[in-house]
């Protein structure tokens, strides 16, 4: 018969085993809330599962029983600890043993692990032991000493043993330590307090542009101060270098000496760049209208151009950023820029030496007349109707709208090749061609084939390219004029008034322009630069254009070579700028310049503020400075701090007393 104590108790040790099993089943289900987490988690788990609560003693004690729970128990970080000095290699390892008896089979019947470590190195020995009699620890100790050599102490749970250093070396030590605390917290008190911080000048920064006319070509080198202001450098040109030779575009075929024409530059630029900034200085090459002209004559030939100028580039030693050749709408936006950088329109520079936005800023418009093509770039008082002919420039942290348009064969060499084929055309079969703009008595004989030569005028079906063609100076301004007009479409356009020529969209022109490279040198040839009235240039130029070339010749020098294409150089711009771009009612705004600010007028410049974007601001360099006084004691204390280094030095290495003891063996 059972009684009711025994039914109480078997009911009691059924429960305990199901909470028991439940609790493992709970703790160890990795997808269950309180799996394998801490105590409070898994109380609330045993909770919504058994509906009962137990209590921290039950759950601590089951806890505890689990290996998982003790073995990944937190590590204690906030507990005291004994401070250690270690001075040097040696001077105390540290020892103790671990008990590896749960994992004996798995480790060939190995129970333990014996650790030394030193404290200075941190150089750590392992040894495993069968058992810890002091025959097998001394065996492994005597391993490890062979191995790492003696130490002058061993600190063990038992304890410190090896040389004692005396009291007296430990009060005097204890008290050097203490004066170079407190010197070290003065000489920091000093170095922190009444500083002041300095900005150091930045570091100058270099860039290169060779502007690969269709005549000739030029490098350009530009410098400007490592930081920006608001992303664009502050350049100014430093070297200009002119290349022997003709434009890259007449070696179409030798293209191996386009190359080699650029090395005389490229070692000007060697010698004007610091070693140290090569590398990082960057290169960059842009072809203009001759060779967008033998881009379309020949395109093998145009490649094979630029291949070899990229290669002679790269064999130096700057950071070569591309040769390629620019639309005629950059070379027109370019332009602009650097009109407009230099006459200080972007910013300008105030007595108190700060670049600032000018207030009620005035922008100028860029006409550029080259060999092959001719560019005008400005900022309309309207919207530009046409957005192909629009660009949007942002510089200096201010967005732009600027009009833009490259008239492709109708630069000034372009314009007469034009007008020689236009005269041939007229005259039939007379001979020689009468020409109206070169002067009485010159004459001028050419090839049909080099007559021919470019994609710019229309070739005869047939024609013998070794016949020759004589042209002959009649000296006619009047006629001159009305021919040159011949070659330029001045009446077409969808759009008219808002025309340039040939059909082009342009809305009508406003503000004032500066006129440059072939602009420049044809009115400084005749004396209108830089600002001349209409009346004058007219009546300058057919004054010009009537003389004969017997008189040209006694007052100018026969070896100028564009001495015959004056007149019609000079007719030709009073075309395009009257009746091409209407500059009739506004002649008075027009500029003939090179230079401004003794820097060349060229898209070069406005090329290189504008790449500057792209190209990262150095970090401003900061200079910590403090008076006189608090640096003389900033050094002396600091120099009493290495005083008493050294002394620290000098009592650990040199100071060691008699009497010490060795260990013979040791309690772990």
């Amino acid at each position: 018969m059972i009684s009711l104590f025994e039914i109480i108790m078997l009911l009691y040790i059924r429960e305990a085993r199901r909470m028991a099993e439940k609790m493992k089943n709970i703790y160890y289900t990795p997808s269950n809330p309180g799996s394998y987490g801490g105590k409070e988690r898994f109380q609330r788990a045993i909770a919504e599962e058994t509906v009962s609560r137990l209590g921290d003693v039950q759950v601590n004690e089951w806890l505890a029983e689990q290996d998982a729970y003790t073995l990944h128990k937190p590590v204690r970080k906030q507990f005291s600890r004994n401070i250690v000095f270690s001075t040097h290699p040696r001077s105390q390892f540290q020892a103790d043993l671990c008990d590896m008896q749960a994992l004996a089979d798995e480790n060939d019947g190995n129970r333990y692990m014996l650790t030394v470590i030193d404290v200075f190195s941190k150089i750590a020995f392992v040894r495993v032991l069968k058992n810890k009699s002091g025959a097998e620890v001394t065996r492994a100790f005597d391993s490890i000493l062979k191995e790492g050599g003696a130490p002058k102490k061993v600190q063990t749970d038992g304890g410190v043993f090896g040389i004692k250093i005396s009291m007296v070396k430990q009060v005097a030590l204890a008290a050097v330590v203490v004066v170079m605390g407190c010197v070290g917290i003065i000489a920091l008190i000093l170095t922190l307090v009444q500083h002041h911080l300095v900005d150091l000048p930045h570091r100058m920064q270099y860039g290169m542009v060779f502007d690969a006319g269709s005549t000739h070509t030029s490098l350009y080198m530009y410098r400007w101060p490592g930081n920006k202001e608001n992303n664009t450098g502050v350049v100014s040109q430093m070297l200009v270098c002119d290349v022997d030779g003709d434009g890259i575009s007449s070696y179409a075929q030798d293209p191996p000496a386009a190359g080699l024409s650029l090395r005389k530059c490229l070692e000007s630029a060697l010698a004007a760049v610091p070693a140290n900034q090569r590398r990082e200085t960057p290169v960059y090459l842009g072809a203009t209208a001759g060779m967008r002209l033998l881009q379309l004559q020949n395109p093998t030939q145009s490649d094979q151009v630029l291949e070899q100028v990229t290669k002679v580039i790269q064999g130096y030693p700057f950071d070569f950023r591309g040769a390629r050749i620019l639309s005629g709408m950059e070379e027109g936006a370019y332009g602009w820029i650097t009109i407009n950088y230099l006459q200080e329109s972007f910013i300008k520079h105030t007595f108190e030496g700060e670049w600032v936005s000018p207030k009620g800023r005035k922008i100028w418009g860029a006409l550029d007349m080259g060999g092959s093509s001719t560019q005008i770039a400005f900022t309309p008082g309207q919207p530009v109707q046409d957005p192909a002919s629009a660009l949007g420039p942002k510089l200096y942290g201010y967005q732009y709208e600027v009009y833009t348009h490259s008239y492709l064969c109708y630069g000034k060499e372009q314009a007469m090749r034009q007008l020689l084929v236009h005269l041939l055309k007229m005259s039939r079969s007379t001979r020689p061609v009468k020409h109206p703009c070169y002067h009485l008595g010159y004459n001028l004989t050419l090839t049909l084939g080099d007559l021919y030569d470019s994609p710019c005028v229309a070739r005869p079906v047939t024609f013998d390219p070794a016949s020759e063609v004589t042209f002959t100076g009649t000296s006619e301004p009047l006629r001159c004029l009305n021919q040159i007009k011949n070659i330029m479409n001045l009446t077409a356009c969808s759009l008219a008034p808002a025309c340039g020529f040939n059909g082009v969209y342009q809305p009508p022109v406003s503000g004032n322009f500066f006129a440059f490279s072939t602009y420049y040198y044809t009115f400084d040839f005749l004396g209108l630069a830089p600002q001349s009235s209409l009346s004058q240039a007219t009546t300058t130029i057919d004054t010009f254009c009537k003389r004969t070339w017997d008189s040209l010749k006694t007052e100018y020098s026969e070896k100028d070579k564009y001495l015959r294409d004056y007149c019609a150089s000079a007719n030709y711009i009073m075309t395009v700028l009257l009746d091409g771009y209407k500059f009739n009612q506004t002649w008075g705004n027009i500029y003939f310049q090179r230079q401004v600010a003794d820097t060349d007028i060229s898209w070069t410049l406005g090329y290189m503020l504008n790449l500057t974007n792209l190209i990262p601001s150095e970090r401003p360099l900061v200079m910590t400075g403090v008076q006189h006084g608090q640096w003389a004691a900033e050094v002396f204390f600091i120099a009493f701090a290495v005083f008493l280094s050294l002394m620290v030095l000098a009592i650990l290495l040199l100071w060691n007393p008699r009497g010490n003891t060795t260990i013979d063996a040791i309690t772990l």
